[in-house]
């Protein structure tokens, strides 16, 4: 009976728990570098206040460049992107001189901005730059806004310069800027990019080349919206031998 009573009064040495361990390497890690993770906790924060910071100039800046180029608008006879037809329809009193001199002032403020307010006013000064007839002007904006708005911004800069390239007789050129903008997007963008490509090279006599992007349009989007559009394009460019086409609509100028 007493080797029984001895046996049970062996007692084994009870084993940290996990939770215990834990918090004892934690405690003793915080207390050995401490100082290293109140560093990285103060640069952390100052990363975010500095991140917040930047954020809230750059709304401000965009909010102010808008505000600027419609002061500028503001003194034209419509917005620049009624202009055009305002002007097919007599309905435009504002001389070249006027119109050129808008546009040298949205040039300005495209100068003094970055991002998608830049291109806003570059794209709008180049449409006052087309109307006024002044076509060197017209490129020097087109080409800094390139790349600053990404997108669809992006784009309505690049198939403006190749519109600029044909009506200057830069075919290849014009050619070479819509087929990149077919191949580096997609969806919407790459659509249109290729129906501007066949309606450039059906402009330049370019037949068979036009025909066959139009084949590769229907087969890489034949439940695309504006199918139909591409498939009534073919019977026009089949017929059109050797007699050019109006060059693409000059849609995205005015941005």
């Amino acid at each position: 009976m007493a080797e029984d009573n001895d046996e049970d009064l062996e007692l084994e040495l009870a084993d940290a728990g996990v939770s215990f361990r834990a918090e004892m390497w934690a405690t003793n890690f915080f207390m050995g570098y401490w100082k290293h993770v109140l560093a990285g906790l103060i640069t952390l924060l100052l990363s975010v206040l500095f991140f917040g910071q930047y954020q809230t100039y750059v709304q401000r800046v965009q909010r102010s460049t808008a505000a600027h180029i419609a002061t500028i608008e503001r003194d034209l006879p419509g917005p620049v992107i009624s202009l055009s037809a305002m002007r097919s329809q007599g309905n435009i009193e504002a001389t070249d001189e006027v119109l050129c001199k808008a546009g040298d002032e949205l040039a300005v403020v495209g100068d003094g901005a970055s991002g998608p307010s830049s291109v806003e006013a570059y794209l709008k000064a180049s449409e006052l730059f087309r109307l006024c007839a002044d076509p060197a002007k017209r490129r020097a904006v087109l080409e800094k806004a390139v790349g600053q708005g990404g997108g669809v911004l992006d784009h309505a800069v690049v198939a403006a310069l190749a519109n600029l390239d044909l009506e200057e007789d830069r075919g290849d050129q014009a050619v070479e800027r819509f087929t990149s903008l077919r191949d580096e997007n997609t969806g919407f963008l790459a659509e249109q990019a290729a129906i501007d490509l066949g309606l450039a090279l059906e402009h330049l006599g370019r037949v068979d080349e036009a025909q066959s992007v139009y084949a590769d349009f229907l087969t890489k989007w034949p439940d695309s919206p504006r199918a139909d559009q591409v498939r009534g394009r073919q019977a026009p460019a089949s017929a059109a031998t050797n007699t050019p086409e109006d060059p693409p609509a000059d849609d995205g100028e005015a941005g």
